[in-house]
């Protein structure tokens, strides 16, 4: 991915478009946008070839949106943020599938009830830095998993259960980036 943005970097450099000491900010750029594409095209596309459309259009909703509110957990590499990422709509759709009918009413509830243990969590470790704490994120977060309560008490069903363990994959990413943030300061 970066051989590929710097080519094209470079090669906006001789065409004269960009100066020579703009190369690398665009090629950071390109890089960063060519890698959000693919995995995304790679997703929906995995999810309209196995009928999937709904639960693909959940998991955008709830990681574009989450993405933009709190900054996460990052992967070194393009390879391991796209395993990471398809990882979880994977683990999500095998889950809500895996799980009977009977028990997705319980599986709801948990998984809420430990999406909002971690995020209160993340907020109590995280509170040393105020830069990065998110209202609109917790806001966000919390309305969501009041939603996913009430559907998970009133309609359970396989999407409430999908969502649940997005939300969770999320919740304890923001976790795990709080604790290796305080570990390393």
């Amino acid at each position: 991915m970066e051989y590929i943005s710097r080519m094209i970097s470079k090669s906006f450099c001789k065409l004269g478009y960009i100066e020579a000491n703009q190369i690398e900010d665009l090629r950071y750029g390109l890089e960063v946008v060519i890698s959000n594409a693919i995995t995304l095209l790679s997703i929906l596309g995995f999810g309209i070839a196995i009928h999937r459309f709904t639960e693909t259009m959940i998991f955008f909703s709830i990681f574009i949106v989450s993405r933009s509110l709190r900054d996460r957990y990052h992967a070194k590499t393009f390879m391991s943020c796209f395993i990471m990422t398809f990882g979880t709509y994977l683990l999500a759709l095998v889950l809500s599938y895996v799980i009977a009918a009977e028990v997705q009413m319980y599986w709801g509830i948990y998984l809420v009830l430990l999406n909002c243990l971690i995020v209160y969590y993340t907020n109590v470790l995280g509170n040393d830095d105020p830069e990065k704490h998110s209202d609109k994120f917790d806001y966000f977060f919390y309305v969501l998993n009041c939603v996913l309560l009430l559907t998970s008490i009133l309609a359970p069903s396989q999407l409430t259960v999908f969502s649940s363990v997005v939300t969770l994959v999320i919740a304890s990413t923001s976790y795990f980036n709080v604790e290796m943030i305080n570990e390393n300061a």
